[in-house]
């Protein structure tokens, strides 16, 4: 099978990605206290807001993708495709890693930033190891990745109509992904329904990780963010009926998001009340304008042809 060829500027995007990985590995290993910084309040809270926008972007330059593609790129892939009930299975369980590593952050990972070198080389091998058995994206991008989930939730809003760079020639490694539908926003949304409870779950989950602190102990930090979760779940399921339930669990899960981490920006960097409101106000406009976005183009796959 001939190898991948990189396009040039995807090729220096990559290579940017890595260098600030390997950057961020070296200031963890010197100065943790600054490492943590960086990686918790500059470069995680900007994740979001780029799956919002453009999706195939946070592929093309996610370092453990770039880590998965390598065994194809240098043809040692196996190429196995996954079937799609061992896809699904892998998926569910990247909401499963995603609903233990959260709250893990309060009590280990925000302040440990030996633990966090450790885990880097773990997930980038998990990583590797998926490229060298499976097709494509299959076992960690598409599935087992606990970022997926947030991937899909906030991407259903993206109007982005390019495929990641290494999905152009796609080889179907995920059911029902999203990355074939570009502004396709109905089929994006239909492709979650079978992780919905998950979906209506997440805000309160996210605000239950905003309300708890290190000082709460592990148990207690877990069973109020499940509990918020199950608050959260109910509140969704019951007042809005699965009427654009996965659409307003993502908006409500961004608003949480954004309106906590923020403020912890602009503690740790000691940015001015100004800066802040303006940060927030680009936030919201963002977000105003893809939901509107979304809504027109959705309109304009309703409207029959003439």
């Amino acid at each position: 099978m001939k190898s991948l060829p990189y396009s040039r500027f995807w090729l220096l995007a990559s290579v940017l990605s890595v260098a600030i990985l390997v950057t961020l590995v070296f200031v963890l290993s010197n100065s943790s206290d600054l490492g943590l910084d960086l990686l918790w309040n500059l470069i995680i809270p900007l994740a979001p807001i780029i799956f919002f926008l453009a999706p195939s972007l946070w592929v093309n330059v996610c370092p453990l993708a770039i880590v998965q593609s390598i065994p194809r790129r240098i043809r040692i892939s196996k190429n196995i495709d996954l079937s799609y009930d061992q896809v699904g299975i892998l998926q569910f369980f990247s909401w499963v890693l995603l609903y233990l590593l959260v709250p893990a952050r309060i009590f280990l990972f925000n302040h440990n930033a030996e633990i966090v070198l450790w885990i880097i080389p773990v997930l980038a091998l998990m990583a590797f190891s998926s490229g060298v058995l499976f097709s494509g994206f299959g076992g960690w991008c598409s599935g087992l990745c606990p970022i997926r989930p947030v991937e899909m939730l906030y991407g259903q809003f993206s109007l982005e109509s390019s495929r990641p760079e290494a999905c152009r020639p796609c080889k179907l490694c995920q059911k029902s992904c999203s990355r074939l539908y570009g502004v396709d926003h109905l089929n994006k949304v239909k492709n979650q329904e079978p992780f919905k409870n998950q979906i209506y779950s997440f805000p309160g989950f996210v605000l239950g990780y905003f309300l708890s602190d290190q000082a709460d102990g592990i148990g207690f930090i877990y069973l109020k963010c499940f509990g918020m979760a199950l608050l959260s779940w109910i509140v969704i399921y019951l007042v809005f009926r699965r009427k654009r339930s996965i659409e307003i669990s993502a908006v409500l899960v961004f608003l949480v998001y954004y309106g906590f981490t923020i403020k912890n920006v602009a503690k740790t960097w000691a940015l001015s009340s100004t800066a802040s409101s303006l940060i927030y106000a680009s936030f919201l406009i963002t977000l105003g304008i893809g939901i509107w976005r979304a809504l027109q183009s959705e309109g304009l796959q309703r409207k029959p042809s003439a």
